[in-house]
């Protein structure tokens, strides 16, 4: 089930099945005269606390589980899918089962996939099965017979004038024994480490180790088989579609995250807005819902600004939902315009291990008990184990002359978009899997989720860092680069990009939505992969489209979060072995308030029009004042004590805090301006704005600060 185009409901299928395996079509998974019994796959974490176990076994066997897991992480949830594919009865068990999940149950065609017979005389229906069309395989006498086919003919046409009743398919793995669940989990892991017949490709290669998100996603049998027969086998698409449901009766899943679900969206949605800026007030209004001082109260002195930092460092950004649309875990061009798209879970080009044997020993042992020293083992095995089946000698272009460090147009696209995506499948996999058995597992994990990792356990951060600058591919340079880009890639890139010969639309996508999937992750953002310095100042000033309101409070936030790591740390448990680009003020003894390079400007650079934003403008710059305000007022006490300030003050791309602290007097003179005009006056005082607090007094505050910066020691 892993992909060369990225989702679960794709390509052209026309696939029938003979008697073979006229057990699963009818609806029956393998039996066995042994098995053990269907119990939940363990989960939980190294020393994460955990809330209730899932069901046991007899709780989920029979019928639909009572009581289960109903959705994780707050998604929205949704029925378990059905099981089979509705057809009409006077279609053959192949059709049923098969060619129904592409062309419909009574051949009708759904979205891309034609209606047939269409036109095609029975001869010509016969020859396109033989051959094949496209991704639809050709299909052998061993498979379907002459006659067979030309009775299915022959029906076809007749639903076409007198459609039919179409009849879901009986069974489903709540009837399953549990004999049954586990003969079909058997022999579907091993189906879902196979290299396909059709072009060698396995599950597993994109997936996670036992398609734990393809159980708890509520992706129906329909799209299961569609995206299976890209590369396998009919009758093995089958025992993968019997694999995923014998997961959901093992897990005890009662009910499904809904498939446009985001994983790991905060609060479980995104919030409301259809532009940045109808988003960011959304976000405002949610920040004003919880009184966080920032957001409805006033920063005027030290105590004030103490108070605002604890309450921020006490926010879950895990849970606090924001109008930033986390990446969906699968989505391509089959799923409708906005969905065609790099910007998911979902690998472009598959990875398969240099050592089979070896690779999956080392996920058996780890599914028996998927610990966090586990998941670092097959983090690092695929970080330098892995091959990509010859993609990139097959395809790849020399390199073009420029601003590219790649010797040819592949290697970017494994390193820098396959290789963490691929990581970010398998953590955000573990994740899953943990909080199935332990329902908040996720929330109840460390700032910096995973302390102890080996390497830097945040992928989703490295990605979006490097979509940021793509000299390679970026402009009109290197069209011939975008033609070699693997068909999956190609086939989530808008038209416009593939035409145009540029995809850095698609790219500043992926920057913004990964980068923030990253810091909700880990908000310390301590632990990161060693990436260049001003990719994060790009984010700010680049990327980030939610920049009023978002941007500041997302940056404080990680600054705050910072500030209490840094406050008698390192030595607790929760610190991170590993370390990155903002663990520079701990090494130097450094609060990170005054250390470079960690962008505390951020969004804090400007005032908004006080009417704007339907009149919320003013709030806006409430907002801004009060972060402002609480930095700097931190700042000027802890340079007053004598703490130093970083030596190295980067002023390429601003990125030293005297730089970015000056930068602050722009929100100060946009409200001197603004104070000018009666209609901005009128709103301030209507709001009750304190202009002289956040235009006067915070002026004299950026210009004491900056003077004791300039004073202060360096190290």
């Amino acid at each position: 089930m892993q992909r060369s185009s990225a989702s679960l409901s794709l390509v052209l299928c026309l696939t029938l099945l003979g008697s073979a395996c006229s057990g699963a079509i009818e609806g029956q998974v393998p039996g066995s005269s042994g098995g053990s019994a269907a119990k939940p796959v363990s989960g939980g974490s190294e020393g994460s606390s955990a809330s209730a176990p899932p069901p046991s076994s007899s709780q989920v066997v029979g019928n639909a589980p009572k009581g289960g897991v109903h959705g994780i992480l707050g998604c929205p949830t949704e029925a378990l899918p059905a099981y089979g594919v509705a057809a009409s009865a006077t279609l053959s068990k192949g059709f049923r089962s098969n060619c129904a999940a592409c062309h419909g149950g009574t051949g009708q065609g759904i979205d891309k996939y034609p209606a047939i017979p269409g036109t095609l005389t029975r001869e010509q229906y016969i020859g396109k099965v033989r051959v094949g069309f496209k991704e639809m395989p050709a299909f052998a006498a061993s498979f379907i017979t002459d006659a067979d086919l030309g009775a299915d003919f022959n029906a076809l046409v007749s639903l076409k004038n007198n459609p039919g009743g179409a009849l879901a398919a009986a069974g489903g793995e709540q009837n399953w024994s549990e004999a049954q669940v586990e003969a079909a989990y058997t022999k579907g892991l091993e189906i879902f480490r196979k290299a396909g017949s059709i072009d060698g490709q396995a599950c597993t290669n994109c997936h996670s180790a036992d398609g734990v998100e393809l159980a708890i996603i509520g992706f129906k049998d329909d799209s299961i088989l569609r995206r299976g027969q890209q590369h396998l086998a009919p009758e093995d698409a089958l025992v993968v579609r019997d694999f995923i449901h014998a997961q959901r009766r093992r897990l005890g899943i009662a009910e499904v995250c809904s498939a446009d679900w985001r994983p790991f969206q905060p609060g479980g949605h995104v919030l409301p807005g259809n532009t940045p800026g109808e988003q960011d007030i959304a976000f405002l209004k949610e920040l004003q819902k919880r009184g966080l001082k920032v957001a409805v109260g006033k920063v005027e002195t030290l105590a004030d600004a103490r108070a605002a930092l604890e309450e921020m460092q006490k926010v879950d950004l895990r849970q606090l939902p924001i109008g930033i649309p986390l990446p969906r875990w699968s989505e391509d061009k089959f799923n409708g315009p906005d969905h065609r798209d790099i910007n998911d879970y979902m690998p472009p080009v598959p990875t398969a291990p240099n050592k089979p044997a070896e690779y999956f020993a080392l996920e058996d042992e780890y599914l028996k008990n998927p610990t966090d020293a586990g998941l670092y083992r097959l983090l690092d095995e695929n970080r330098k184990n892995m091959n990509d089946l010859g993609y990139v000698q097959k395809n790849s272009v020399p390199k073009v002359p420029g601003n590219c460090g790649f010797s040819n147009s592949t290697e970017w696209i494994m390193e820098r978009i396959v290789a963490p995506k691929r990581l970010s499948v398998l953590l955000a996999a573990h994740l899953m899997r943990e909080e199935i058995k332990h329902p908040g597992a996720f929330y109840a994990r460390p700032t910096s989720p995973f302390p102890d990792a080996t390497a830097p356990a945040n992928p989703a951060f490295f990605l979006g860092g490097f979509a940021i600058e793509p000299p390679c591919y970026d402009d009109n340079n290197y069209p011939s680069w975008i033609k070699s880009f693997p068909a999956g890639f190609r086939d989530e890139l808008p038209e416009s990009d593939l035409k145009n010969g540029t995809i850095t639309n698609t790219t500043d996508r992926v920057t913004h939505e990964w980068m923030t999937l990253g810091q909700i992750l880990d908000p310390s953002l301590i632990a990161t992969d060693n990436m260049q310095n001003n990719k994060i100042h790009y984010w700010a000033f680049r990327n980030f489209k939610q920049k009023e309101v978002h941007l500041p409070f997302v940056y404080a936030h990680r600054m705050a979060t910072q500030a209490r790591y840094w406050k008698g740390l390192p030595d607790v448990k929760g610190f991170p072995k590993v370390s990155g680009t903002f663990d520079n003020a701990r090494q130097a003894d450094l609060h990170p308030f005054l250390a470079t390079e960690n962008q505390n400007s951020a969004g804090l650079t400007n005032a908004v029009d006080a009417g704007s934003y339907g009149g919320l403008g003013v709030e806006v710059n409430r907002l801004k004042g009060n972060l402002l305000r609480m930095m700097l007022l931190i700042s000027q006490d802890l340079l007053k004590s004598g703490m130093a300030l970083q030596q190295d003050q980067n002023d390429d791309h601003c990125l030293s805090v005297l730089c970015q602290v000056g930068n602050m007097n722009g929100y100060v003179n946009d409200l001197k301006v603004q104070s000018a005009k009666a209609p901005a006056l009128a709103a301030f005082a209507a709001a009750k704005f304190d202009l002289k607090l956040y235009q006067e007094a915070t002026g004299v505050l950026i210009a004491d600060v900056l003077s004791l910066m300039q004073k202060a020691p360096r190290r």
